[in-house]
């Protein structure tokens, strides 16, 4: 029997591919390929419908079998199918961020703590002679309100007047500690601003005591890369009717963020018409309300006695801002 062309059919071949499925997994792929490749009819099969029905019947229950018998379709290994949800919501979607934990820098802010005291030695009998003061100064950090960024303390320290102290005769005496935050910087350039003042000296009084005195006085300073200022048109007056006028400058070649301090400032001071010159220190700074703020000690230069020393506080009055600001 001739199957493909004049090559002859093995009748033996065909018993090896039905006994044994390993030799007809391989030898498969090559009678199906001999069989697509064949390019003559085989002899004694005439037309192409009569050969293919051969070939089909030959091939057909061999391949079958081949499938059934296959591990994979015996075990029923078969692999699942799934066809993806397409189904858009109907409600919109709201993707909301985890909480936020509670932040430190949303309760505090950084400031700056100063601490000043002022003590003035009154009394003919001293010769007033004696005024001392000393400021120093801290980082902290403050409270401020829910979420608002506004302060739970005072904007600006509001300095008390001098006190007598109870257990020495003749000694005034004043301690206090403020709180600045730091964005209350001072503006760059020049700032001016009116000033309410107060005033003591240690033997300016009518009976050559210590006298106390209330007015204004107009404040001024300017930045470069050190701090200028002055306080000047002080007027004055107490109440036994003294008046006092004079000036005063200062000078801080390292001025911080928020304090200028300078230990060799000048005043001079007429009080009742008697003139003095006196040296000592002075400390300004500036709040978070955009006023300045300071105090000052000053004893007479040479040996006269004069009225004494003196020590004093001002404040910025209130006013719009930027309240004298130039730049």
């Amino acid at each position: 029997m001739i199957l493909f062309g004049k090559t002859p059919f093995r009748p033996d071949i065909l018993s090896r591919m039905r006994d044994c499925p390993a030799c007809r997994w391989r030898m498969l792929p090559r009678v199906a390929m001999a069989a697509a490749l064949a390019p003559l009819p085989a002899s004694g099969c005439e037309g192409g419908f009569g050969c293919a029905d051969q070939i089909d019947a030959f091939f057909l229950p061999l391949i079958a079998k081949s499938l059934r018998d296959s591990p994979r379709t015996m075990a029923g290994a078969t692999m699942p199918v799934t066809t993806p949800d397409t189904t858009l919501p109907t409600e919109p979607v709201v993707i909301r961020p985890p909480p936020r934990p509670p932040s430190d820098a949303a309760t505090f802010m950084p400031a700056l703590r100063i601490r000043m005291a002022q003590r003035l030695v009154a009394g003919e009998a001293t010769k007033a002679g004696r005024a001392d003061m000393t400021v120093d100064h801290s980082s902290m950090r403050i409270p401020v309100s829910g979420g608002t960024g506004t302060m739970m303390t005072e904007p600006a320290p509001v300095i008390p007047p001098l006190r007598q102290d109870g257990g020495t005769v003749g000694v005034w005496h004043m301690q206090h500690t403020g709180v600045l935050p730091m964005h209350a910087a001072w503006p760059v350039g020049r700032l001016q601003q009116p000033v309410t003042m107060q005033l003591a000296c240690g033997a300016c009084g009518r009976d050559g005591g210590i006298a106390h005195f209330n007015g204004s006085a107009q404040f001024e300073i300017e930045f470069d890369l050190f701090a200028e200022g002055w306080i000047e048109e002080i007027d004055l007056t107490s109440a036994g009717g003294l008046t006092a006028n004079g000036h005063i400058s200062f000078w801080d070649d390292q001025p911080l963020r928020h304090l200028a301090l300078d230990h060799k400032a000048v005043m001079v001071l007429r009080i009742d018409g008697q003139k003095g010159d006196l040296g000592g220190s002075l400390a300004t700074w500036f709040g978070a309300d955009k006023r300045v703020a300071g105090i000052f000690t000053a004893t007479q230069i040479g040996d006269a006695a004069g009225f004494g020393a003196i020590a004093g506080q001002f404040r910025g009055a209130p006013c719009t801002p930027p309240c004298g600001v130039e730049n």
